[in-house]
């Protein structure tokens, strides 16, 4: 009996040395299995590039980002107040102030300028001054 426990009990528990052992074999069989997989993956393209003589395209996957939640344009149609006309700098003050769109490009003010150009729903009143103007029915008053 040791430390309170029945024989047939002690020789069942495994020491920490034992549990990491098996721990570090169980990632090493991981390890070997992704290996081989890599190794197929491989195989197979070089099998393409020498059938072709050229590597093959593979295509583009889309990869959604994490800082943007919204796109240009809904982050636009956000920060605008509907009927209100704002001015180009307005507008981007407003996005940088509700930080609603995220980009370190050189050329924000440019893409910016396009989408409000492109947008049906945002109308050019003159030069650099924009109106929002959402859809939808007015609602009618009754005379009642």
């Amino acid at each position: 009996m040791q430390n309170g426990i029945v024989g047939t009990e002690a020789s069942q528990q495994k020491t920490g040395s034992e549990i990491y052992f098996q721990t570090y074999q169980g990632l090493l069989r991981q390890k070997e299995k992704i290996d081989r997989e890599i190794l197929k993956m491989q195989g197979k393209f070089m099998k393409a590039i020498s059938r072709s003589g050229n590597v093959p395209k593979q295509r583009a996957t889309y990869v959604p980002r994490l800082d943007n939640r919204k796109t240009l344009a809904l982050a636009i149609r956000e920060c605008m107040v509907p009927g209100k006309e704002m001015s180009m700098r307005d507008i981007i003050k407003s996005l940088e102030k509700k930080d609603l769109y995220h980009t370190d490009s050189k050329y924000f003010y440019t893409m910016v300028n396009n989408k409000l150009n492109r947008d049906k729903l945002i109308k050019k009143v003159s030069r650099g001054i924009f109106v929002y103007r959402p859809r939808g029915r007015k609602q009618k008053t009754s005379a009642a």
